[in-house]
């Protein structure tokens, strides 16, 4: 009976802790967009990441247990992840086969053999310059970059990624921004501020994002945008 009265308790503090965590990552997503939250809303951020951290805690003890007493694979499981790996391997040598046959597309065979991964629609894309992937109101941004030589990925549209450090200052006396297009950066949380760290140009209006890298990330040759 005890047990059982522990195992409530502990159930309610995560389901608790849940409720806590849309609360952190709504005050986060205020803040990283520059809003201001609704009255009385930071009132709740105390509670929340006490809660928030009593479930971590809660979650962090199950697991352990879990761990102590799992027991090991099964010879079926094991199994099924070795052919599960093996699917993975043969699919990855075939796309790597399928790009290196054609000569347009062969360069990006050996960046799948190492690990990365191109779809059909990302590699046209990339060889097409003019191409554009996200909405029209960031265009203009999408065609800067990729112009000046930063290296943009067609993610799923309508976003992309550039590999470049953006100066928002800079960006704003370069470049007229529409409506709702504005720079934003921070941190999701996590063990460190280093953790979870975003920056990105987002239009508010269509959901369309450039996710760029945080000037706080290891950033070597990573190039600022604008240059001066």
């Amino acid at each position: 009976m005890m047990r059982r009265a522990g195992d409530v308790l502990r159930l309610a503090v995560v389901m608790a802790a849940v409720g806590a965590g849309f609360v952190v990552v709504l005050d986060l997503g205020f803040h990283a967009h520059r809003e201001a939250p609704p009255p009385g809303f930071d009132l709740m951020l105390a509670p929340a990441l006490v809660l928030l951290a009593a479930g971590l805690g809660v979650l962090a003890g199950q697991a352990r247990t879990w761990g102590a007493g799992r027991s090991r694979l099964s010879p079926r499981d094991r199994a099924r992840l070795r052919a599960r790996r093996q699917a993975f391997e043969d699919e990855r040598r075939r796309r790597v086969a399928e790009l290196a046959a054609d000569p347009a597309r062969a360069r990006y065979a050996a960046l799948v053999e190492a690990g990365e991964a191109w779809s059909d629609e990302q590699i046209a894309y990339d060889l097409d310059p003019a191409a554009r992937a996200t909405c029209p109101h960031l265009q203009a941004l999408e065609g800067a970059l990729r112009g000046a030589g930063v290296f943009v990925k067609r993610q799923t549209p309508p976003n992309v990624t550039a590999r470049c450090i953006v100066d928002p200052e800079a960006l704003k006396a370069r470049l007229e921004l529409s409506p709702g297009v504005a720079f934003a950066e921070g941190s999701m949380g996590g063990r460190a501020y280093e953790d979870g760290l975003f920056a990105m140009v987002r239009c508010s209006a269509c959901e369309s994002r450039i996710d760029l890298t945080h000037r706080h990330e290891p950033n070597a040759g990573v190039p600022v945008f604008p240059t001066s």
